[in-house]
């Protein structure tokens, strides 16, 4: 498993990428539910950032047995960044219009600031319900972008400059 999430090195096919996807996408989603656990373990999410560079390794291969340059991993990543940005900015604005934090910045006295106000409406029970949805609409988006693309990218059934063939590229010339 290392091999397949960590060196961007080589060739994977379909089968062998959707399974690193599933890793990744799962771990992603556990590390992102410690928050509800403590605020402490929000600080275990920087691992996420080991996550970004497994994405590439996996794109990268996975565009290598397409015969096409491990540059092209850009495309996905930033499909993916631009759709979890947007994503986000509907979930925030759910947040703002169901959680009554307008209604509280609006109640608040002069002495509280905004981030005291925010912070007592997360820690009030309204933050596990967000972390939650935050944590599944990004395994949700992760997986629908991994399936899309590795569906659009066609496995090269010829050895190419990445490496010989991969045995889900052999099986699909015998199909």
């Amino acid at each position: 498993m290392g091999e397949l999430l960590f060196s961007p090195n080589g060739r994977i096919g379909p089968e062998a990428f959707m399974r690193g996807a599933w890793v990744l996408i799962i771990a992603a989603f556990v590390i992102a539910l410690l928050p509800i656990i403590s605020p402490i373990l929000a600080i275990v999410s920087i691992v996420q950032l080991v996550f970004i560079w497994c994405w590439i390794a996996l794109w990268v291969k996975r565009y290598h047995d397409s015969g096409q340059s491990g540059w092209m991993c850009l495309v996905p990543i930033v499909t993916y960044v631009v759709l979890s940005w947007l994503v986000s900015a509907v979930m925030m604005i759910f947040l703002v219009s169901s959680s009554g934090i307008i209604e509280a910045l609006e109640n608040a006295d002069e002495t509280s600031n905004s981030e005291d106000v925010f912070g007592t409406l997360m820690t009030g029970g309204q933050g596990a319900p967000f972390i939650f949805g935050s944590a599944l609409a990004a395994a949700a988006l992760s997986f629908a972008v991994a399936f899309v693309f590795n569906k659009i990218i066609r496995s090269d059934p010829a050895p190419n400059m990445y490496g010989p063939p991969t045995g889900d590229a052999l099986a699909a010339t015998f199909d």
